[in-house]
């Protein structure tokens, strides 16, 4: 199969908000269609997307909201047959501050080879954001600005255009990234959750979250971590880097951090210097898939802040939860 990108490319920017609060579209960087060239997996496809939500992350109340979902939609339309899927990703304060939220969709190969004798694909992607707290009362409003409609990127990139493009789009002949790995351990409660028929939410308890991200080409290439803890209080604390290279889990899955810890006194952001996270995965995940045999990550946090627990056993994920939100 050798797939053409040669219709159109329509990037559109939607933001799940409360009624009657103001708009702001994300907007869609880029978007890489991997093929997977050869074994088990020959044809799967695999779409890795980047989209800027810088200054969007915030809750109903204008607070940031590490809880709140990036999501992405994605649309492979062929000649005669489409695929649409999607992803989702947990917000965090890098992101608020323009680190582009990074998303992984993996197509199944049963589903995949319905595009295996396409000669043409027209690409549509949809970019949103969702408020677990809002959700009950949340509407969907379309940024008309926000859609471009008529690029043909990776084709005319390929003949030496070297404009603008609204997003950079491009089909990779290659094996994609490993999937993301997520490890998550709530305590002193559990996940928020509607009650009362939908019309109430009850917040959830203190949980700690740690995604490592493969950022090489392919395969298990330069793992990238990063870790939140939200406290029940609605206190953050995340890692914090003076260089992004701070971020790399070594091969001894070994690492520390200095954090940041985030408050809201009187609906004002307070940002200080949070507590030393000192962590250790399992090193079976830089090189190979989560599977039962897969070991707890570990987290000390110390000095103890917000009544958050100094010590964490946080348990693996399985892909398909990790990439709800990692």
């Amino acid at each position: 199969m050798n797939l053409r990108i040669v219709v159109f490319v329509a990037l559109i920017a939607l933001l799940i908000i409360p009624a009657g609060a103001a708009a702001k579209s994300p907007s869609i960087k880029t978007i890489k269609i991997y093929r997977t060239p050869s074994g088990p997996l020959k044809g799967t496809l695999t779409v890795i997307a980047t989209a800027n939500f810088s200054g969007k992350t915030t809750d109903s109340n204008g607070l940031p909201d590490t809880r709140s979902l990036a999501m992405i939609v994605v649309t492979l339309q062929g000649e005669r047959h489409s695929i649409t899927a999607s992803d989702t990703v947990r917000f965090t304060r890098r992101n608020k501050s323009g680190q582009p939220v990074r998303f992984d969709i993996r197509i199944p190969r049963s589903a995949s080879r319905l595009l295996a004798g396409e000669s043409g694909l027209n690409v549509r992607a949809t970019v949103t954001r969702e408020l677990p707290t809002v959700r009950a009362r949340a509407v969907r409003i379309d940024q008309p600005g926000a859609s471009t409609r008529g690029w043909r990127c990776a084709e005319a990139q390929a003949m030496g255009y070297t404009g603008t493009c609204a997003a950079y789009l491009e089909i990779i002949n290659t094996p994609p990234p490993a999937p993301p790995v997520g490890f998550e351990q709530w305590q002193n409660g559990g996940p928020g959750q509607w009650i009362n028929n939908g019309t109430t939410w009850q917040p959830g308890g203190d949980e700690a979250l740690l995604c490592v991200t493969f950022m090489g080409a392919s395969g298990y290439a330069f793992p990238s971590q990063y870790l939140t803890l939200t406290a029940s209080n609605g206190a953050t604390v995340g890692s914090v880097w003076t260089v992004p290279s701070q971020a790399n889990v070594p091969t001894s899955g070994a690492f520390t951090d200095p954090s940041y810890l985030d408050v809201f006194v009187g609906g004002y952001a307070q940002v200080s210097t949070g507590p030393t996270l000192t962590v250790q995965v399992p090193t079976s995940i830089l090189s190979s898939p989560v599977g039962p045999s897969t070991g707890n990550a570990t987290l000390t946090v110390l000095p103890q802040m917000q009544g958050l627990p100094t010590s964490w056993s946080l348990s693996p994920l399985t892909q398909s939860e990790a990439a709800g939100v990692c």
